[in-house]
Formats: C-alpha cells, sequence, structure tokens
C-alpha cells in the first residue's frame, strides 16, 4: 500500500507511512489489553461470536483451562492460600497467576479479532 498524504491548514502535507503487519498487530494488542482492563475493574461481560455471554473475570479463569503453566501456577496459588502464608505471599502469588490468565485472555481475543470475529464488552444483564 502506497503512503497517503493528506492537506492540512497550512498547505503543506503530511505523509502518513501505512502500519506493518506487526504495528497493526501490537496496536491491536494493546487496545485489546486497554479494554480488557476496563472491563475486568467494571465487571463487564465478554460477548463472544459463539456462546452466551460471560463474565471477564469467568473467562479469565476459563482461559487458563488446558494450560500447564497455568494451571500448575493457580495450584500453587491455591496450595499457598490452604496453608496460611502470608497475604503477601498470596497476593504475589495471585498476580503471577493473574498475568498469565490475562495474556492467554488477550491471545484469545486478538486471534478472534485476526479471524473477523466480533467480540464485545458489555453491561450485565
Amino acid at each position: 500500500m502506497l503512503p497517503l498524504t493528506y492537506p492540512t491548514e497550512c498547505g503543506t502535507a503530511a505523509v502518513v507511512r501505512p502500519l506493518t503487519d506487526a504495528e497493526r498487530l501490537a496496536e491491536l494488542r494493546r487496545d485489546l489489553d486497554a479494554d480488557l482492563h476496563y472491563a475486568l475493574v467494571a465487571q463487564r461481560c465478554v460477548r463472544w461470536p459463539y456462546g452466551d455471554p460471560e463474565l471477564v473475570a469467568e473467562a479469565l479463569y476459563a482461559a487458563t483451562i488446558g494450560d500447564a503453566q497455568s494451571e500448575a501456577a493457580f495450584s500453587l496459588l491455591v496450595r499457598a492460600a490452604a496453608r496460611g502464608e502470608s497475604a503477601v505471599s498470596v497476593g504475589t502469588l495471585f498476580v503471577e497467576w493473574t498475568k498469565l490468565a490475562r495474556a492467554r485472555l488477550l491471545d484469545t481475543l486478538v486471534e478472534l479479532t485476526e479471524d473477523g470475529q466480533r467480540v464485545t464488552f458489555g453491561s450485565r444483564q
């Protein structure tokens, strides 16, 4: 694709080069990550192109099912909490598990979007 030019108010033109696939994918990941963060904080639902809507927090957990690394991290978290370890220790393990889960869910969202599927976030109803 050729670069596009747009006239500006002062009469000059700005050259906007098209994004590469890597840049476009990075921008998509950044945008979806911001949307995912907001949806988690606001306790929104994710509306998949298939199936029923589910809470984003539930989708976060579901994204880890079948992934050995994520399941091991969750197991470690549960064992630490059951042993009565300090809140800092359990919290640190939870943050690590959440990072893994969020990355897997984000991968799923990006993959669906790249395939032309529509995924939206909405309120619970």
